[in-house]
Parts: structure tokens; C-alpha cells; sequence
């Protein structure tokens, strides 16, 4: 197994940190100094957290993305983009996410990429590619809690040439700014979660949707974050996502092949920032006449923050290898999810100790981090449940520690 860096890949992850370092971290100073009246993203739709810079700000960034050739990169060939797989898209966004204002990129779902039909290719496949229409995804819990009579869940009955949805969505990002959205719902009740679900687009004017804004303490008021509320809404039959009670399967791979690796990829870009911030503060910063860097306790922070890089990057890196090269990463994955979310916070913690009180100061990136961090405990399935995973999957003897 080789999963080191091409030539190629490594120029283009150079050419990224140069642009993020000389066209993004500047401007963080307009972005915090504005941060109460500016959308922060904690998803992974890379323009929203820039979307109250003004317009032309945000045409530079993406035009400098297109001119340098990383808007594309990590697409498929066949869509235009560079072909640089799920390992590019891993170091591309590493660097990406090292900035709190982030170079826009393409954004689809890797689902609409691989399961799209040639109409759902052409109507929403193509003009997510291109820029001209965006997304957001729910993807229903189906964890402990799951099971498919609960009446909190999107159900979807057939009717004609349409399904049905009703339901609520108790959080969803973007929807405001998106075009459409691909739903996870349940379409037969009588069967197990692995066949009774199944994945839908819906258009976000569609009749009977209804967008409700909700606060967290993630972010300002006036942050894209929603409670979404479906009555009746017809979709018609064309727009299923894959086959009918194959949502499930399809979740499952938009977790493991994308959402989990893309959490291991930004705590890595937070985490390689912010370890550099803290190693600069501590040199400068002197406390009883001494800087605080030679204090062992500080010292022990910044190893552990390292090491924290370095392992996670390894296991990213690796699995992120082993999917271009038609592996099977679920559980990997899992622990990918698991770790980024434990070490990048735990990471930040420390970040924020070595800081002191400037690094509550809402004028820098590290509260941003820490509550994106936190919030990463959380979402996509929380810590204890990918320990669930991969505890399952130890006494069941499918994971492996040894390599063979």
C-alpha cells in the first residue's frame, strides 16, 4: 500500500496554501470584525461561511480557484474536473480549512455524482458541477433511536406518478441559499432500515415546504441554520436518487466515502493552524520573565497537538487511498470520524488554554474552531456511536489490528 503524495497532487496542495495563506487568512479581519452580521458555515457548502462578504470578494476568491485549476480538481474527469480522487479532495480541503474564509470549490454530493440517472444528470448533476445550482443534504439518524415507525421521521407513499413526503427536518444548513435538497425518508415501514428507505431530490420552491430559521449556539441569528417542515409534498417518481429502498446503502457511502473523511480533512487544516499560532504565541508570550514555551506544561500541549496531526493524517490520508482504490472504508471511517472529532477538539482545548484569555477574543479564529470543533461531537453520527461502530466490529472480529 502506497498512498504517498504524487508529484502532481503535492504541487497542487503547495498552490492552495500559497493562495490561503496570501488570499484567505487576510481576509479574516473583514470576516470577524463583521462576524454578527456574517453567515458561518459549520457544513460543508464552502461558500456559505463568505456569503455576506460583498459580491466581489466572493467572485475573486472563485475566480482565483478556477485560474489556479483547484475548483475542479477533485471531480471526476468526466465532468471536467481533475480526476484527483478522494485523496485530492482529502489534502486540497486540508488546506482549505486552515482559513476561517475558504477558497470556494465545486460542490456535488459524491451520491448525485455516481447515482445519478442521465436526466438527474443533466438537471441537477451537471449545474451543481458548473456553480449554477447548489445543495443541501439530510440524511436521517439511523442509529440507536432508529427504527422505521418513529412518527418524527420523513415518510414517503407512493401516489401515481409521485411520492409523498411528509415530515420534519429539526436542522438543516443552507437550505436557504440552496436550489434543492436530497432527503433521506422512509418508503415502507414493513421493511428493515437497510431496505425501507429511500433518498429523494426535492426542489426547495416545492409546494409545502416550509423553512422555519432556529438559532444554536454554534452561531449568530443569522446563521443558515433551519428547521424544515414538509406537508404533502409531491415529488415526482423521476426524482428518486437510486433505487427505491436503497437509501440506506446510499447514506451509508455518502457518510463513510465523503462526510466522514471531509471531518478528518478540516480538523486537520484547524488543527495545523492553530498548533502554528500557538507555538508563535508561547515563544513571544513571557511570564515571570521567561517565555511560556520553555514551561513543560506547554511544551507537553504543543507535542500532543502534533502528535494528533500526524496520527490523524496518517489514517485520512490512508483510508482516503484505500476508497480511489476500491477498498472497503466503512469502519475506517468511522474511526476516522471519531478521532477528528475527539483530538481536533481536545487539539483546541489546548489552543485555547496556551492562548489564554485572547483566545475567547471573538476577533480570532480559535472560539470558531473550538465551537466547530465541538459541534463535530456531534453531527454525523456522535462520537459514542462511531465507538459503538467500531466496538461492534472488534468483538465481531471484522476490524482488524494487525496487518497482514
Amino acid at each position: 500500500m502506497d498512498f504517498t503524495l504524487s508529484t502532481k497532487l503535492k504541487t497542487f496542495k503547495n498552490t492552495v496554501r500559497r493562495i490561503v495563506e496570501v488570499e484567505c487568512i487576510p481576509m479574516e479581519e473583514h470576516f470577524l470584525s463583521n462576524w454578527k452580521n456574517t453567515s458561518r458555515n459549520v457544513e460543508l457548502d464552502i461558500t456559505s461561511e463568505i456569503d455576506k462578504f460583498s459580491t466581489k470578494l466572493i467572485s475573486h476568491l472563485k475566480t482565483v480557484s478556477q485560474d489556479a485549476g483547484i475548483f475542479h480538481l477533485h471531480l471526476p474527469k468526466k465532468y471536467g474536473g481533475g480526476g484527483m480522487g478522494t485523496l485530492g479532495a482529502v489534502v486540497i480541503n486540508e488546506e482549505i480549512h486552515r482559513s476561517l474564509v475558504h477558497l470556494p470549490l465545486a460542490q456535488c454530493a459524491n451520491i448525485l455524482i455516481k447515482h445519478a440517472t442521465t436526466r438527474q444528470e443533466q438537471q441537477y448533476t451537471v449545474p451543481t458541477i458548473k456553480g449554477q445550482k447548489s445543495a443541501a443534504l439530510y440524511q436521517a439518524a439511523a442509529g440507536a433511536d432508529f427504527h422505521l415507525n418513529n412518527p418524527t421521521k420523513l415518510t414517503a407513499v407512493r401516489y401515481e406518478d409521485n411520492w409523498i413526503i411528509n415530515g420534519v427536518i429539526p436542522y438543516m444548513a443552507n437550505i436557504n441559499s440552496a436550489d434543492y435538497i436530497i432527503i433521506q425518508a422512509i418508503s415502507d415501514k414493513t421493511k428493515h432500515k437497510e431496505t425501507g428507505l429511500t433518498l429523494f431530490i426535492l426542489d426547495t420552491n416545492s409546494q409545502g415546504l416550509k423553512i422555519d430559521p432556529i438559532e444554536t449556539w454554534l452561531t449568530t441569528p443569522q446563521n443558515p441554520q433551519y428547521c424544515v417542515s414538509l406537508n404533502n409534498v409531491r415529488v415526482p417518481i423521476w426524482k428518486t436518487l437510486g433505487k427505491e429502498g436503497n437509501g440506506f446503502y446510499l447514506g451509508q457511502h455518502l457518510l463513510s466515502e465523503h462526510e466522514n473523511l471531509m471531518s478528518g480533512a478540516i480538523s486537520l487544516g484547524i488543527m495545523e493552524r492553530g498548533l502554528a499560532m500557538a507555538t508563535k504565541r508561547s515563544l513571544n508570550r513571557v511570564t515571570f520573565g521567561r517565555p511560556i514555551a520553555e514551561r513543560q506544561a506547554i511544551q507537553w500541549m504543543l507535542v500532543d497537538i502534533f502528535v494528533n496531526i500526524k496520527a490523524l493524517r496518517s489514517i485520512t490520508h490512508s483510508a482516503a487511498w484505500k476508497n480511489d482504490n476500491g477498498h472497503d472504508i466503512n469502519i475506517e471511517s468511522s474511526m476516522i470520524k471519531y478521532c477528528a472529532a475527539e483530538w481536533g477538539w481536545r487539539s483546541i482545548d489546548k489552543i485555547m488554554q496556551i492562548f489564554g484569555g485572547l483566545g475567547e477574543r471573538i476577533d480570532t479564529p480559535i472560539p470558531h474552531w473550538y465551537h466547530q470543533l465541538r459541534h463535530s461531537r456531534i453531527s454525523n453520527g456522535t462520537s459514542e456511536m462511531h465507538q459503538t461502530i467500531l466496538a461492534r466490529s472488534l468483538l465481531s472480529k471484522t476490524l482488524e489490528w494487525e496487518e497482514n
